[in-house]
Order: C-alpha cells, then structure tokens, then sequence
C-alpha cells in the first residue's frame, strides 16, 4: 500500500512538472522577437550595443541607436532589424507573395493606399488609440496622409521634402538682407524674379539653384509650382490631371525662370559643390541636406559662411511644395493576431516619443508639440523652416501616383531640354499615367 501510495505521488509529481513546464507562465521566459524592415543603410555593426544617441543626426545611426535602446529596456519584446535597398518594396513584394512579411516595415506615405487598397496592411486606429498614441497631434496634412478610407494605416516619423539653402553672404551683395542680416525672402511671382535679377546681377549666380539631371529635380518644381497656383494632379474622380491648362502654364513658367538664370541648369551635383564652396547664392535642396550644408558652415576650409533654411520659394498664389513622409506600418493585413500587433504598436509608439531623436536628421517633425518646443526649435535652421512642414502637399491617395516621379521627371526633362513642347509633353505624362490608373 505505501509503494502504491508514493508511486501515486510520484506519478503527481510528475504531471505537475510538465504542466508547470508547458504553462503559459513558464513560455513567457521566451522573449517575442519582431521583425522590422528599413531602407536607411546597413549601420548595425558600426553601432552594436550603442544605446545613447548622443549628438548622433545620422539617419542609420538614429534608428539603429533606438533600436538598440529598445532592445536594452524591453528583454521580452525584442525588434530584429533588416535594412533594405530604398525604397524596399521589391522586397516586400516577395515576402508578401510567400506569406512571410515583416511586423513592422517603413513606407512612404504615397504608397500606403496602394498596399492598403490590396489588404496587406494592417488598420492600426484602434490600436493605437489602445496604446495611447495621441494621433491629435499629428499636424493635419500628415494625418490625412496617412488615412485612407478613414482608418489610420500609418504613424509617421518625419515630413520631408524641398527647402531654399541660402547663401547670407551672395544675399547681402545683391542687398537682399534686411538690417537684422535676415533674407528679404520674395514672396510671389513678380517679387521672385526681380530679387533673381537682383542676385544675378551682383553676383551671377542663379537664386535658386538646381539641375535637370536628379530625380527629385524637375518634376517637384513643377509640381510645387503647379499647387501653388491652384492645380491637382487628380481630378475629383481619383483621375490623373497633368495636362490642363494651368499645368502647362506652370511648366512654361518653370522653362522661362531656367532661361531666365532664376533656376540654374546642369549637374546637381556641382551645383551643390558650389553652394558649398560660397559660389551659388541659393540651392534647390531637400530637408536632408540641412545637416551636410550646416557642417560645410562649420568647416573653416568651405566657402560657405553663412546658411540661412527658408521653405520653398513661393511663386504662385498660395506656399505650396512637394514633400511625403517616411512612416511605420504594420504588413500583417487586416485579419493579423492582435497580441502580435500590439506588440509592433509597441515599438512604433516608442519611435513616435522619441520624435525629437529623427528630427535632428533634418527632417521635419509631424507633431504639432514638438514643432512648438524649445528643444525642436533649437535644433539648426528649425526655426528659419517651420512653416514648411504646414505647406506641404502630398500626392492625391491613388495608388497610380507610384508611378508619377518617374514619368513626370522623363516628360518635364523632355520639355526643358526642347526635345518636347509643354504640351506634347505633360499630354504624353497624362496618357502614360492613364494607362497606369486602368490597371489599379
């Protein structure tokens, strides 16, 4: 009876030990790793265990710094990161095909409702309201961007876009500084052109400096000319609209400040060189280039002195410029596990705290608080370009407009270099976009 009676307990004991082993207490041990792609470089080895960000403006170095912060604080909810070749979308075509896509991945906000649209992205409204991000404080152009079909499929991290580098120095000879030093900075399009005059007159340099050889070059001057004056590339209908009148208007517009010497021809990259070295007086450049230009001032060796950032310049009736915004969504479609993401939220939620950390890449903030802070104003030039994030227009919400940098920049080039009239051209741009939108 005792030998029955401790087999009994033996066998208890047993059956215990596996039910304490198979416990959801016991899995829980196991971290949760997410997955997260990127398309800003490879720099994981250069900064392997790096937790602190210090005066770190690099683009790979702040998202790999937080990544690691991340992973330092939270043991259970790990984030293994991949970096893509830009923009990354080959690659998350394949992994959407075999069913393997990543639980977080960055996005342009212009591709958004082509992937929304096919039902590989997950509505995140709910859950984010859940875990407490306060989309309210989203600046009301980004929000909207980042909306289709009135849910939230996206939490942006930055605007980014086109801003006026300008070189004080060139200005104050061409007697463009007011007493304070600032830059009287023309606003319309008979003010533009005499303050161009102005500067090429004193300094023979073009006030807005760009080339006819980069892609984000000809058709975001068309575009930002073209909203400012009024027009859309979508019609009330989703439908392409690059060939009315007032587009054509704007490309002509856009030939004649080139011929003029307002916008410079040739290489963008000498042209660069040459801001950099204090012989251009203003360049047509993105908010990424804020930092590189700010050094050059810092360099006792570069001509450049001193930089002043102003927004885009506005030609037309109303400040207008292209610009998007880099975002997070999450690719697990509509029907994904819910605990898997909230813990993608999780970390989203996180980068969007630390949104002062990407800000110091040049980038613009998406948040109304921090675009209001002392610390974000601090930061260089900030303070010369915060309105530039409010003027931003974002591509209509179709998913043609994928297509629609590199078939404006084919069909704008064409008209800029006279291989094409304004006509023939955007008339070309619109029946190719059409061709695109048929197939959506």
């Amino acid at each position: 009876m005792k030998i029955r009676k401790s087999f009994t307990s033996f066998l208890a004991l047993v059956a215990l030990a596996i039910m304490l082993t198979a416990s959801p207490i016991a899995a829980q041990d196991e971290p949760t790793t997410l997955q997260l792609w990127r398309f800003f470089n490879e720099c994981a080895s250069n900064f392997e265990g790096v937790t602190q960000l210090g005066d770190t403006n690099d683009v790979c170095a702040v998202q790999q710094v937080l990544a690691n912060q991340w992973n330092a604080e939270h043991p259970e909810l790990q984030v293994e990161t991949t970096s893509l070749v830009w923009p990354g979308i080959v690659e998350l075509n394949a992994a959407l095909a075999g069913g393997t896509p990543p639980d977080i991945m960055s996005m342009h906000a212009f591709r958004i409702p082509a992937y929304a649209s096919r039902g590989t992205l997950t509505p995140l409204t709910s859950y984010l309201e859940e875990a407490g991000v306060d989309v309210d404080d989203l600046l009301p152009n980004v929000r909207d961007a980042v909306t289709w079909n009135g849910e939230i499929y996206a939490i942006p991290f930055d605007v980014h876009g086109i801003l006026w580098h300008i070189n004080l120095d060139l200005w104050g000879q061409a007697g463009l500084l007011d007493d304070a030093g600032n830059p009287m900075i023309p606003v319309g399009l008979e003010a533009f052109e005499a303050a161009c005059q102005q500067v090429l007159d004193t300094t023979g340099s073009a006030i807005f400096g760009g080339g006819e050889d980069d892609i984000v070059g000809t058709e975001v001057i068309w575009f930002s000319i073209y909203s400012q004056m009024g027009g859309s590339i979508a019609d009330e209908n989703g439908v392409p609209s690059v060939n009315t009148p007032l587009a054509i208007e704007a490309l002509e517009l856009q030939i004649r400040l080139r011929e003029m010497g307002c916008f410079s021809s040739g290489e963008l990259g000498k042209t660069y060189e040459g801001f950099n070295q204090g012989a251009v007086a203003g360049v047509n450049a993105g908010t990424w280039m804020v930092n590189e230009f700010d050094a050059q001032v810092k360099d006792e060796d570069a001509g450049l002195k001193d930089l002043y950032v102003a927004p885009y310049p506005q030609i037309g009736n109303t400040p207008a410029v292209w610009g998007g915004s880099h975002t997070w969504v999450v690719p697990l479609g509509p029907n994904a596990d819910p605990e898997r993401v909230r813990a993608a939220v999780q970390y989203i939620k996180f980068f969007y705290d630390n949104q002062i950390a990407w800000t110091r890449t040049g980038h613009a903030t998406v948040r109304q608080s921090v675009q209001n802070s002392p610390e974000y104003q601090a930061l260089p030039h900030r303070d010369e370009y915060a309105a530039f994030a409010n003027q931003v227009v974002y591509f209509p919400k179709t998913g043609w407009v994928t297509a629609i940098d590199q078939i404006m920049h084919e069909e704008t080039q064409a008209a800029i270099l006279g291989e094409k009239t304004p006509e023939q051209a955007l008339n070309d741009a619109q029946s190719r976009l059409i061709d695109i939108a048929s197939f959506q």
